[in-house]
């Protein structure tokens, strides 16, 4: 669909295990990869640990993604 234009964008979750910033040890976390045909592409990751059965989600961070869907400039 990216190939014949019927999209604009793009965003896929999934659960990864990450190093978030200022942190020396994986951790769980949900990653939002986005992608715009104008040639934006980003990963926002929302590290989380269980609390009681529910996730304790903290505050997010944000790395340059990968361009897979529509590509770069």
């Amino acid at each position: 669909m990216a190939e014949e234009g019927s999209i604009r964008a793009t965003a896929l979750t999934y659960d990864i295990r990450t190093t978030p910033p200022g942190r020396s040890e994986k951790q769980d976390a949900i990653c939002i990869a986005i992608d715009h045909r104008d040639t934006y592409s980003v990963q926002v990751i929302f590290p989380y640990t269980m609390v009681d059965g529910a996730p304790d989600i903290e505050p997010p961070f944000a790395v340059e993604g990968s361009y897979s869907i529509f590509g770069s400039a």
